[in-house]
Parts: structure tokens; sequence; C-alpha cells
């Protein structure tokens, strides 16, 4: 059986909720759990920067065994093979961190359109009912929106209309009351869709900035990892590189603000990260050391010899 990305919402909502009781808030709860996976997975970050490190220096290195040996196919071969043994360049190495990011998103997303059960971890039963009653509020214009967006819409409704929600226990009233003050950042609500409420406080904002950080992102990664931009007459690569970019900004747009909220806080800790991954842990100055230590190495060898002999 294929292993659902969404399992890892309920384990992502304990986060999330230990995060927001140290804060109170939200916002910085979602701070918090982005910097917490960052730095869970920075050392795989590393590691993956020496892979590419290494399967750079192994395609310059193959490169010049095919121009030396390109008459003699046996010891080409030859040479190839013990290449291959030398190096252990893996096709794989960096495939973790790459998907391991769209794991987090998609389960952080889950996390905050459905929060009663994988943040509060409410019993489902008691979703239901309560579910029956928020479809009869006023302020619920899209029924059908309101089905899929049912727990947030019980979130903020439930401050004004606890008389109305008796499924709940004390307990459990004073959690989904606590919870639902704590979604403000500048004045604007993370339970809110831009959705349907695009001018209200900075909603606006949420998928612009997705958009435009994304952007930044890949300038500054490329620029960084000093990889050539695309040219304006590459206008079908083009269009490919800035898709995700502009699905990033429309998730942003279409999801509860919190969504939108994260991703522009991974984008932001992403650029930091970057710079700072490059600062220490380049590709090209990995390469540098390592053929550094090599000289040295031969060097020391070759003082060795001279020594004995």
């Amino acid at each position: 059986m294929m292993w659902d990305p969404l399992s890892l919402a309920p384990f992502l909502g304990y986060v999330i909720l230990w995060f927001f009781n140290l804060t109170g808030s939200y916002g910085f709860a979602i701070v918090l759990l982005t910097l917490f996976v960052k730095l869970l997975m920075f050392p795989f970050v590393v590691k993956n920067q020496k892979a590419m490190a290494g399967s750079i220096r192994y395609t310059e290195k193959q490169k010049e065994i095919r121009n030396r040996y390109k008459n003699d196919r046996k010891k080409l071969n030859e040479e190839l093979m013990n290449l291959s043994q030398k190096e252990h360049v893996s096709m794989f190495g960096g495939c973790f961190t790459n998907i391991f990011p769209l794991i987090v998103f998609l389960a952080m997303s889950s996390t905050v359109t459905f929060p009663l059960s994988n943040i509060l971890h409410v019993d489902s039963q008691k979703i239901e009912e309560s579910n029956k009653i928020v479809k009869n509020f006023s302020e619920v214009k899209d029924k059908k929106e309101a089905e899929y967006y049912n727990q947030i819409n019980i979130i903020k409704l439930f401050p004004s209309n606890k008389d109305k929600f008796l499924m709940f226990n004390k307990e459990e009233a004073k959690r989904i009351e606590d919870f639902s003050g704590s979604f403000s950042v500048f004045g604007t609500d993370l339970l809110a869709t831009p959705k349907y409420n695009l001018f209200e406080g900075l909603l606006w904002a949420i998928p612009l900035l997705s958009f435009l950080i994304s952007v930044l992102d890949y300038y500054i990664s490329q620029k960084l990892r000093q990889v050539p931009l695309m040219q304006d007459n590459e206008g079908c690569m083009k269009f490919v590189l800035y898709l995700p970019m502009v699905l990033g900004a429309w998730f942003a747009y279409s999801y509860p603000a919190a969504v939108g909220f994260y991703y522009i806080v991974v984008k932001i800790i992403d650029l930091a990260q970057r710079f700072v991954i490059e600062k220490f842990y380049g590709v090209y100055l990995i390469n540098a050391k390592k053929e550094a230590a090599r000289i040295l190495r031969r060097i020391s060898e070759e003082k060795m010899v001279k020594t004995l002999t």
C-alpha cells in the first residue's frame, strides 16, 4: 500500500499545538514549525550539496577520460568503471531533500484546512454534528465550499455562538475558543480565504507575496549557484519555469491564508538557508577544497618518496 503524505498532518498538528501553547499565536507557531522542519532537514541539505558536488566532479572526470581514451574502447570502459567505483555517485542522492518539502507542504495544507481534527484532535463525530449547525448560519454564503472548510467555519463562528455547539465539553470548548482568537497576523485573519475575502485586511498580499518571493528565490538561487539565467528566446522553457510559481500563488489564493502564510515563511527561510549553504557548502567550494586536499596529499606523497630515495 502506498504511503499517504496527508497522514503526516496529525503529527504536524501536535507540533503546531505545542508551539501555539508556547507562543499563544498561530502565526508564530507556523514560523517556529517551519524553522523546526528546516533545522531537521539541514544535515540532509548539506549531504545533498556534497552529492551534487560529487556528481559535477564525476561528470568532469568522465569527460576527461572519454577524451583521453576515445580511440581505445576497452581502456575507456575500464577507466569509466574504475571511476564509478571510486566516486560512489548516487543518481538519487538529492531526491529526498527535493521531495520532503513538498510532502510537508501537502500535509501542512491538510493541517490548516482541518484544524479541529489535525491540531486540536477533536472527535470526528462531534465535528460532524457541529458541521450540520454551521450550514444554517447566514455568514456561510457558499454551502458547497462550507462543506470543505467546515472545521475552519466552526472555529470562526464558535466564540459568538457557544450556546449552539453543545456537543463540545467544557475543556474542548475552551481550547476551541482560545484557538479561534490566535489567527490574526498584522490584522489579517489567517483562517479567511483570499478567494472570498480578497480585500479583507492584507489577504490580497498573501498570493502576491507568494508569487514574488518564489521569483526572488529562483533568481537569487541561480545567481548564488552561478547558473546562467534563461534567455528571452527560450519561451516554452520559461513558461515551465514560471508555472510552479503561478501555481503556488493560486494555492495561496484558493486555500485559507494560513497555507499561503506558511508558503511565504518557508520561502523566506529558504533564502536565508541558501545564503548559508552557498557560503559554507557551495558545490564549487566543496570541489575546490577536495582538489586542494588532493594536491596537498600528492605533494606530501612526493616529499615522502624523495626522502626515502
